[in-house]
């Protein structure tokens, strides 16, 4: 398995680089776990790449865990309603 911890902000600035990050996990791992915890800003392109790459991943019966996501990321997402969809609705 491998582990991707994103660092601590995922915004529009920095979607480029978790992108590739994300993308290479696709095509190079079959058991992924993203580690969620240390982010403490993420924004709308944020979110939106977390549930296009777990939406991708899924399609492709890679299986993916996400360990503690932060309040940051939790808030987001439930923002823009994709809570549920991401897998953080309690």
């Amino acid at each position: 398995m491998s582990e991707l911890n994103l660092g601590e902000s995922i915004d529009i600035s920095r979607v480029g680089i978790a992108y590739a990050e994300l993308k290479n996990s696709l095509e190079t791992s079959s058991k992924v776990n993203l580690n969620l915890r240390d982010i403490s800003h993420i924004d709308g392109a944020g979110i939106q790449l977390l549930y296009a790459y777990i939406t991708a991943a899924k399609k492709k019966g890679l299986d993916i865990s996400m360990s503690e996501p932060s309040a940051s990321v939790r808030s987001a997402a439930e923002s823009l309603g994709l809570d549920k969809l991401i897998g953080f609705a309690s």
